[in-house]
């Protein structure tokens, strides 16, 4: 039997920003030459500069021909041969110089072949759609996404699996997508691993997102580097963002004052998946958060056990039925 890979990417289509420039001008991320770069993609309010398209897709570049790896402790493996004639000509060629499979989904059974994949789960390439300070232009980009990455993953005769971007910065679209995305057919989606500066997880405004996350049996996954838009006033001084720190520190934001993070090491360093959905049952029910964990290889452990179903309070503490009896938060299993 084949593995499926849970942890592939996609590199965004050019659809992916159609019309975002004319509606919200220079804050629209958009695909345009700058300098030596080739179809990069662009946030011009933020500068002219970006990455070719082209770059993005080359992940098999650390792959060195016939050399060992070169790694530092706790640091990924040196990328190889980024300066490489036959590389840089086709960073020159923009989309043109990419993989078939990476531009048409129809293609990408080719790659999975080579590889020896089932199937892939697919995360954005752009994380910046998670990170716009404009939400209305953010709920549209996330859009654009999914209907691409709709088209994209349905050409490839079931070998592609697609993980919806849902905007949570604002919880009413976010829900509205929700119901979209699964409707399309989507079997997962992806939110910000850190939750927006103004609204952590475990505020009740998210609860219809989680409900209906549940009920459709809908994971919703975090992916390191898709950080939540922090605002100047909010950001601590001295600034300096970590993406793997602040991937850790997530779990904080879950639930309120302590939490049990869903978090899962992967083999190519400290790197967690998370998912997660809370119930939602009448008044008086017992109700219940549930985590599942997915590592790298696709493998994945759900906790706690549902009996007796139990749900994060204030204090820290998991409450069950009847009130009174209160049982600390199990930690996540070991991955």
């Amino acid at each position: 039997m084949k593995p499926i890979s849970a942890d592939s990417h996609v590199v965004e289509g050019r659809d992916v920003f159609t019309g975002l420039a004319e509606r919200f001008g220079d804050e629209a991320p958009r695909i345009m030459d700058v300098g030596d770069q080739v179809n990069a993609i662009v946030v011009p309010a933020r500068g002219l500069k970006g990455v070719s398209v082209a770059r993005m897709g080359m992940a098999a570049t650390r792959l060195a021909r016939n050399e060992p790896l070169k790694r530092k402790p706790g640091r990924k493996p040196d990328v190889a041969h980024m300066q490489d004639p036959e590389l840089v000509a086709l960073f020159s060629k923009g989309y043109a110089g990419m993989r078939k499979g990476l531009v048409d989904g129809a293609h990408r059974f080719k790659d999975q072949d080579v590889d020896g994949l089932a199937a892939e789960f697919l995360y954005p390439g752009f994380f910046g759609m998670f990170s716009l300070a404009n939400t209305a232009l953010l709920v549209a980009l996330q859009k654009n996404y999914n209907d691409w990455l709709h088209d994209y993953a349905s050409a490839a005769n079931g070998r592609l699996f697609g993980l919806a971007a849902i905007p949570v910065q604002d919880p009413d679209a976010a829900t509205a997508e929700l119901d979209r995305v699964i409707k399309l057919g989507f079997k997962g989606g992806c939110i910000p691993c850190t939750s927006p500066a103004e609204r952590p997880y475990f505020d009740d405004a998210y609860e219809p997102i989680w409900a209906r996350a549940e009920e459709a049996g809908f994971p919703l996954s975090m992916h390191v580097g898709t950080n939540a838009h922090v605002p100047k006033e909010r950001r601590v001084r001295p600034w300096r963002p970590d993406a793997i720190a602040d991937y850790a520190a997530s779990q904080a934001r879950c639930s309120a004052p302590s939490s049990s993070s869903c978090a899962g090491a992967c083999a190519n360093g400290i790197r967690t998946c998370a998912s997660w959905w809370r119930s939602s049952t009448p008044a008086g029910s017992p109700t219940g958060w549930t985590a599942s964990i997915k590592a790298c290889n696709g493998s994945a452990a759900t906790w706690p056990n549902p009996t007796p179903a139990r749900r994060p309070t204030r204090s820290g503490a998991a409450s069950s039925t009847p009130p009174s009896k209160t049982t600390a938060q199990p930690s996540p299993p070991a991955t």
